[in-house]
């Protein structure tokens, strides 16, 4: 009741409720988590946030008083649980529970939903929680709905949910992602004419996050992702795309490199026994999949580009592991060349040469015996 004497509905109190926590969320929570540096001191775990709280000291204040920054950051921790837990308990409301009571037409509180839900996604510490409260499910339903909104804030909380800082976390939320079989929905984004480019590029940084370790790598194998990772790869034609074609490249990059026996993983440390634990049968499908589906085209177009930078390196990088596979009945070495990567990668190596003879030139410190060997390579 209010103080009126008006009874309040389940529905107003849901809106009162949305309003609420999206104002506290922006306004007071999120900055007080800049402010205490809580990245730094406050883990993605209740027990680890407790063993730091009970190392640290009362410190004094500017003021000249003292806080017990253990205390603050326990408290901070229950906050941010709470918190979370809440947002996530309004993200399992149906829309129409959700719009019960509210003016034809009225999405207001639908919106408010989707903010909160992409915001606890953004920060780091909360992910877990998140995780913890069930959001997946969630996440997974609203891609599934169709719904464009839905669709969009499902894509890029699952994009941001796996790139947690925390390995351990991180191979924790990859593992439960694959077991609430979210990659087949995720794969299904990747060809809807009704996703934006947004959505696309977050579907491409999930797939690349979910290729780092090799459980979740052999579960993006299994879901036939390769095949929806290539066609991405033409994005590089459209500079507002590039950054999906360099995610779906370092993706297929890790699959490749993961496959072959004495390849090198791009920006992922890996061990012998990692490449083992898929049998050689699946590694070469892997390979197989990657060369036939026609990757090697657009990777050496990528190479060709005379600008450098970090889509350039990833398809050098792609090209280089590709080109250790010694199959007989592939020939991937001689469908590269007739792909002219020889030639791209040949322009690369003059390019990197030329650049470094300029500068020598122009710093006067270049000895003569090495310029003559510069001129030798360009020749």
């Amino acid at each position: 009741v209010s103080p009126k004497n008006e009874e309040i509905s389940r529905n107003e109190m849901y809106n009162a409720s949305a309003m609420g926590l999206t104002t506290f969320w922006i306004n007071a929570f999120f900055p007080m988590l800049q402010t205490l540096n809580a990245p730094s001191v406050v883990s993605d775990s209740p027990d680890s946030i407790q063993r730091r709280a009970r190392g640290r000291q009362l410190q004094v204040s500017s003021s000249g008083g003292t806080f017990d920054q253990r205390q603050e950051m326990l408290e901070v921790q229950e906050l941010l649980e709470i918190t979370v837990s809440l947002i996530v308990g309004m993200a399992k409301l149906t829309d129409d529970e959700m719009k019960e009571g509210s003016q034809s037409g009225n999405t207001s509180k639908l919106n408010l939903r989707y903010t909160l839900v992409e915001q606890m996604c953004a920060v780091d510490i909360a992910r877990p929680l998140a995780v913890r409260e069930g959001l997946l499910k969630v996440l997974v339903d609203w891609m599934k709905s169709k719904d464009r909104e839905k669709t969009r804030t499902a894509a890029t909380s699952l994009r941001d949910l796996t790139s947690t800082l925390d390995k351990y976390m991180a191979g924790w939320i990859h593992s439960q992602i694959v077991n609430e079989g979210a990659l087949g929905e995720i794969v299904e984004l990747t060809i809807s004419e009704a996703v934006g480019h947004d959505v696309r590029l977050a579907v491409a940084q999930i797939l690349s996050s979910l290729c780092v370790a090799p459980h979740t790598r052999a579960a993006v194998v299994e879901a036939q992702c390769i095949n929806y990772l290539i066609p991405l790869l033409y994005d590089h034609y459209d500079p507002s795309s590039q950054q999906v074609a360099y995610a779906a490249g370092t993706a297929l990059l890790q699959l490749a490199a993961g496959a072959m026996s004495r390849a090198s993983v791009y920006t992922v440390e890996t061990t012998d026994a990692s490449n083992e634990a898929a049998s050689p049968d699946k590694r070469d499908k892997v390979i197989n999949d990657i060369v036939q589906g026609g990757a090697i085209g657009p990777l050496v177009q990528m190479a060709s580009a005379g600008t450098r930078g970090k889509l350039r390196a990833m398809s050098i990088e792609a090209l280089r592991v590709i080109s250790e596979d010694t199959n007989p009945t592939r020939l991937t070495r001689l469908q590269m060349c007739e792909e002219s990567a020889a030639e791209a990668l040949g322009k690369v190596l003059k390019d990197d040469v030329d650049s470094i003879q300029l500068h020598f030139n122009n710093s006067n410190i270049l000895p003569q015996n090495a310029s003559d060997h510069l001129d030798v390579m360009n020749e």
